[in-house]
């Protein structure tokens, strides 16, 4: 079991979540994204998003931010400036993950995760922990399978995206046609329902799912942000089923939506549900649902629509 610790980062007053198939829920503001910035805090020295790189940062004085599995952890200290990691032999500590870069890698390679996905709004990155690295898909050698869309909307970005053998494969063309309904995918075209159709012209629901799904295949954790953004709830429970199928994939889902909570925890808990809000978090258990009350409103309201 890995836990994630996080004391006095942005909003956050105190929080412990486990990362293993992880939904952050909660409105507007309440800390969410701050837990994921903690996280990424422990991952990279450089997030391949400059701007993303200093939100991470900000915040860090007071910190104390942690990520423990059994005896071995990665720590930061904002009152000593410090990263502290423990694993097998080894006990290290730095003013910058580059000085404990050996220890975080390896901590992080005994969970299965060498690479981690970041589908942030309208914007995918598959990076290197512990250093960041990015290899843009423009290269000719995507061995490493690092992605970087960095305008989503523009064609060129799709056309070499989805045109790479290296890319669009094998598990990541099976899902794009269950999930997707995306038959075949030549040069800047799409097969769909029989049709051919230019990249450009999918919506954003789409086009956000296909990043999901690539990012997904291409890293051992995957963090998504605003995760229901321009998704149909037929799309949502779709993407989280198939999600849900790759049980050595950890996942943390941001989202402000309660059907996302509602579609996991009316079945087996394979998923850890926390509500986040004005800076606290608590898990949520499917006996005590109700007692949040925007789950509560939202529940309500999808009832009075029925």
């Amino acid at each position: 079991m890995m836990m994630l610790r996080v004391n006095n980062y942005k909003v956050i007053k105190n929080a412990e979540i486990e990362v293993g198939k992880t939904i952050l829920y909660g409105p507007n503001s309440s800390g969410k994204s701050s837990i994921i910035y903690a996280l990424l805090t422990l991952t990279t020295s450089k997030h391949p998003d400059e701007n993303i790189e200093r939100v991470i940062k900000h915040g860090v004085d007071e910190a104390n931010i942690a990520i423990h599995h059994g005896e071995s952890f990665i720590e930061y200290s904002g009152k000593d400036r410090l990263y502290r990691c423990r694993h097998g032999s080894k006990n290290v500590e730095g003013s910058s993950i580059e000085f404990v870069e050996d220890c975080v890698k390896e901590f992080w390679r005994s969970l299965g995760i060498g690479r981690i996905g970041h589908v942030a709004i309208d914007k995918m990155y598959v990076f290197d922990v512990p250093r960041g690295d990015i290899i843009s898909y423009r290269e000719k050698d995507l061995s490493e399978a690092m992605l970087d869309v960095e305008d989503p909307m523009n064609p060129e970005n799709w056309y070499r995206l989805l045109s790479h053998p290296e890319v669009v494969s094998g598990r990541v063309a099976e899902d794009l046609w269950d999930i997707c309904g995306i038959e075949r995918i030549y040069g800047p075209f799409v097969r769909i329902d029989g049709k051919w159709l230019p990249i450009y012209v999918l919506s954003d629901g789409l086009k956000r799912a296909i990043l999901m799904i690539i990012a997904m295949h291409h890293s051992d954790l995957l963090i998504i942000e605003g995760f229901e953004n321009s998704l149909h709830i037929d799309l949502i429970v779709y993407l989280l089923n198939r999600f849900e199928a790759y049980e050595d994939k950890k996942m943390i889902v941001e989202t402000h939506s309660g059907i996302v909570v509602l579609s996991r925890k009316m079945i087996p808990e394979k998923w850890q549900a926390y509500y986040v809000d004005r800076g606290a978090v608590k898990e949520i258990a499917k006996k005590s649902m109700r007692d949040i009350n925007l789950l509560r409103r939202e529940i309500e309201a999808y009832s009075l629509l029925a």
